[in-house]
């Protein structure tokens, strides 16, 4: 045939290579059809896309927040730190590696070692920690020698010498010096020829000393190779100065150097240094690096490229240690920020868990809507794959929209938190932030992202296989699992949130943290995730109650006359998994809002608890105090002994202190009361065990009016315990576990002694009630006990100086009311306000980002809450407004249609609020007091007093109750524009 290939095979070919030239063409312009449909999807349900990308911004904007605030606080923190080296006038990277000759005049010191290290420090140091020199400064000293004038004859031991000198040289002297007579030193030397060097002015003053004239150095011990006194003529060449002594080169001042000959670096390492005894007597580096771009997160590397360098110096030069350096600062630094990052990891996972439930419920109401459609598309040649593509290009979409501002969002966020003030309060930031989006907070973005993916592709994967039959049944009798199977999924989280709180009983707290060492987090996920997967528990535990509890009402409600609310409940109860998801949100929004808000608040009081605890009172005041007796004067400054009793010694035939009454700090504006608090060393002998103690002497009275005392603080009153000391004069408080110990019990005799210094003499106290806690008082150092202080004054023969407790009004300045008290005729020593240190406290960045994440985790919450309710809500509508047709033809009235659908709309909310208030409280009393961590006692004493925030709980209902009425509002105006022929119309489309 005309025109035919001759080869079939040939033809086969050209078809071959063009199907694979258009191959990926063709899968291009498939790809870009599903993008197409996949954004006509998000276009036509704008509220659906809306709330979706509400939930991914949120996501984003949270996630990335957390490590560009952490970045911007710690940098500020790590500033902090370094100022505060800065502040001791040198700069905050400085390094100075010492090596002082200690082996013994029989010993010399390692020559090559120390060229070794010279050489590592002059080349490998500054590149293994990677950052720019600024300054650097070596010098080398000798031992010291005798300094003689020459003349005839030998140097004997007896010979009284001009000075003792050493010899040495400062590497890059020459650009440092101001030379004030002569010239430099040679940089040769021929042995045997007098050495050049230069002398300070202050030398050349003491000792008369003239540029060009010669003495010898002297050492009549020599080598230790060789027996020989060891001489060696030195010709003055020059008379120096530092050109500018306040320099950085000179951290090592120059008036160090006054008795140093120096040399040229040339002569004496090249040529001198064998020839001198210990020419390495004493050796320093100084190196000063530029560390304005070291971050944050750079420290822990850093630190351990320190600890390799460190290493590295003594293996060369065995005996050389690092003297200076920002090391303990940067500890320090790490010890400060480790408390925030695990209490900031800790609560923010449940709220992203939150984030990412509320994506889910979003797009399964999408797919639901559109399980229909999927099953058509499915019925007519669509793939599984092509179908998920789908909602994979959707989530890629606003996957890209939200990181897009989502990073911005979290910078501006992260500024917020840096305003925070106290919980959901804030202002502008204390301490000035530079936020930046930093390579971290890019990554935790796309985590962010990636978990949102994964939550919105989990409702498409399912439905992908739904084909119009499934669909149909799915539509017309929704699938129900049997109870045991939903039971078996709750059981076994409570039984792993019942094992994360039997491991944190035995640890006592979520993150322990010891003293020099930074707190891991992930040693024990568990621990951190206990409190979501209680919460957790428990709200699947509500939801699949809500059900079996729809049911009980509707029978109740059957017997009640009226149509209304028996339609509202029967609804609910007969189409509960339609409402599952969004009830499911509710109980946990409610209850991580609720524990969010109480863990705020009862960080809140007990950072006021800590610091009342800590001083005693509003203000505690230490006052001089004079001696009474011959040639005594009454300003003697003599204050209370801190725990200690030497204060109280007497010399003989001194009657006692001169001490104004208490009742005269009440003179002063704004002093409402006042006490005196005792302090002494005690120690009580049980058996063969002596328990040393603090004694605090007490005014029974004043006490109560004054201190702060919590109830926690004993196992009875504040009264009643000052009522115990009042009936028995000689009686004591001392603590529960001090009882259990020993064996006493109350009514026993107590002796007690060291109360007065130098005297074993036992006094008797008569024990009469227990406590926990008293303020002032940290268990781990000791016992304390309580006693009335004016039996102690009577056992030691008069009034003794004491501390001075003060409740005043909250206006009254500390630094004012010391002015006035020393008008009054006090001498004040020192005073401590609470109040003062609580607003100082507050102002911590760390404490401030930590309650900003709280502020913004509940801000989220709340948001989160009302947007799923309106959508919800406009879905469910949508779903009903068939049926809703329906029942207006069959004769029910618009107003009962109104109450039925808020009928739903507020049982729906009041179920959801109510149950997820319950879990929170639960949860806050459960798991609060396991959340106080810190490094020492004064951290974790008094312990947590778990405050419930009624108040934010309230506002967060009141936002819902908000919401549901507008939704409300919403249906009223709906059903009024409702056309019954319309939806029936519909209705028989959709069927």
């Amino acid at each position: 045939m005309y025109g035919a290939p001759s080869h079939p095979s040939v033809f086969t070919f050209r078809w071959t290579v063009l199907a694979l030239l258009t191959a990926p063409l063709r899968s291009i312009q498939r790809l870009l059809g599903l993008w197409r449909l996949a954004f006509q999807r998000l276009w036509h349900t704008p509220a659906l896309s809306f709330a979706l990308l509400a939930g991914w911004l949120a996501a984003v904007t949270l996630i990335s927040a957390i490590p560009m605030y952490t970045d911007a606080i710690n940098q500020a923190l790590l500033r902090q730190k370094l100022q505060a080296i800065q502040n001791s006038r040198r700069p905050a990277f400085a390094f100075l590696f010492h090596y002082t000759y200690t082996g013994g005049r029989s010993k010399e010191p390692p020559w090559e070692n120390y060229a070794a290290l010279d050489r590592y420090l002059q080349t490998d140091f500054v590149t293994e920690l990677g950052l720019p020199l600024r300054v650097r400064m070596h010098y080398v000293k000798s031992d010291l020698f005798q300094l003689f004038p020459t003349r005839d004859g030998n140097y004997r031991l007896g010979d009284q010498p001009l000075e003792h000198v050493a010899l040495g040289f400062i590497a890059d002297l020459e650009t440092h010096l101001a030379l004030l007579e002569g010239r430099p030193p040679g940089v040769t030397w021929s042995p045997g020829d007098p050495l050049e060097v230069l002398i300070s002015p202050q030398l050349a003053t003491k000792l008369g000393i003239q540029v060009g004239e010669v003495y010898i150095l002297f050492d009549p011990d020599g080598n230790a190779n060789t027996s020989t006194p060891f001489t060696m003529p030195v010709r003055i060449a020059g008379i120096w100065q530092a050109s500018d002594p306040d320099a950085p080169f000179w951290y090592i001042p120059p008036e160090s150097f006054d008795n140093t000959l120096l040399v040229s670096r040339e002569v004496y390492l090249g040529l001198l240094g064998g020839d001198i005894p210990r020419p390495l007597f004493d050796v320093g580096w100084y190196q000063v690096l530029d560390g304005g771009n070291v971050r944050a997160g750079d420290v822990e590397s850093f630190l351990q490229r320190m600890a390799s360098v460190e290493t590295r110096v003594t293996m060369l030069l065995p005996g050389a240690r690092l003297t200076l350096s920002p090391i303990s600062a940067l500890r320090r630094y790490q010890r400060s920020v480790s408390t925030q990052s695990v209490l900031i990891l800790l609560l923010s996972l449940p709220i992203v868990g939150l984030i990412l439930l509320f994506i889910a419920l979003i797009a399964d109401s999408m797919v639901e809507r559109q399980r229909l459609e999927i099953s058509i598309l499915r019925s007519r040649g669509s793939t599984s794959s092509q179908i998920v593509m789908t909602y994979l290009l959707q989530g890629l979409t606003l996957g890209l929209i939200a990181l897009m501002l989502g990073l911005s969002a979290g910078r501006w966020a992260a500024l917020a938190v840096g305003g925070t003030h106290r919980f959901l309060s804030f202002r502008h930031a204390s301490v000035p932030l530079s936020v930046v989006i930093t390579q971290e907070s890019v990554q935790f973005a796309g985590i962010a992202l990636l978990l949102a993916l994964v939550a919105m592709m989990i409702p498409s994967w399912r439905a992908a296989h739904f084909t119009i039959i499934l669909a149909k049944q799915s539509l017309g009798r929704p699938p129900r699992y049997p109870f045991w199977r939903q039971l078996v999924g709750d059981l076994l989280l409570l039984a792993l949130a019942a094992y994360g709180y039997y491991l944190l009983l035995g640890q006592g707290r979520i993150a322990l943290l010891q003293f020099r060492e930074t707190a891991n987090p992930w040693e024990n996920p568990l621990l951190l995730l206990t409190p979501a997967l209680f919460l957790l528990a428990g709200a699947r535990v509500c939801l699949h109650m809500a059900t079996p509890f729809m049911y009980v009402l509707e029978r109740v409600v059957a017997w009640m006359p009226g149509i209304t609310a028996l339609l509202a409940i029967r609804n609910l109860a007969r189409a509960g998994r339609r409402y599952s998801a969004l009830i499911m949100l509710l109980l946990l929004t409610t209850g991580l809002g609720t524990f969010t808000a109480s863990v705020a608040r009862t960080l809140d009081e007990n950072l006021i608890a800590r610091t009342y605890y800590r001083i005693g009172a509003d203000v505690a005041v230490v006052e001089a105090a004079g001696r009474l007796g011959p040639g005594a004067t009454s300003g003697l400054v003599q204050g209370p002994s801190a725990a200690g009793s030497a204060s109280l010694e007497e010399p003989e035939g001194f009657p006692g202190w001169a001490l104004l009454p208490v009742s005269e700090h009440l003179r002063a504006p704004g002093v409402k009361a006042a006490t005196r608090v005792g302090v002494f060393k005690a120690n009580a002998r049980i058996g063969d065990q002596v328990v040393s103690g603090i004694l605090y002497g007490i005014d029974r009275v004043d006490f109560p009016r004054v201190a702060y005392f919590r109830r926690d603080f004993a196992p009875i009153s504040l009264g009643a315990l000052m009522n115990a000391l009042a009936v028995e004069p000689s009686g004591i408080l001392v603590r529960r576990e001090f009882l259990a110990e020993t064996g006493l019990n109350i009514g026993d005799t107590l002796p007690l002694r060291g109360l007065v210094a130098g005297s074993s003499q036992p006094m008797s106290f008569t024990i009469v009630g227990v406590l926990d806690l008293f303020p002032t008082a940290y268990p781990g150092e000791g016992e304390f006990f309580v006693a009335n202080l004016d039996y102690i004054f009577d056992l030691l023969g008069g009034p003794v100086p004491y501390y001075v407790w003060l409740d005043v009004q909250e206006t009254v300045d500390a630094t004012t009311l010391a002015e006035q008290l020393e008008e009054i005729g006090f001498r004040i020593l020192k005073i401590e306000d609470a109040r003062q240190q609580i607003v100082e406290a507050q102002a911590h960045p760390e404490r401030v980002g930590l309650f900003g994440f709280l502020s913004l985790g509940f801000i989220v919450i709340i948001f989160l809450s009302m947007l799923a309710l309106s959508t919800h809500a406009l879905l469910i509508y949508q779903q009903r407004y068939v049926q809703i047709g329906i029942m207006r033809a069959i004769g029910f009235s618009w107003g009962q249609m109104v109450l039925s659908l808020a009928g739903e709309q507020v049982l729906l909310v009041a179920f959801g609020i109510l149950g997820g208030a319950v879990l929170g409280t639960i949860a806050s009393f459960l798991f609060i007091p396991f959340m106080q961590i810190g490094h020492t006692e004064m951290e974790l004493i008094p312990p947590f007093e778990v405050v419930i925030a009624w108040r934010d709980v309230i506002h967060m209902v009141t936002a819902l109750a908000v919401v549901s009425l507008a939704i409300i509002g919403g249906v009223i105006w709906a059903l009024s524009r409702l056309k019954v022929f319309q939806s029936i119309k519909l209705g028989e489309v959709l069927s």
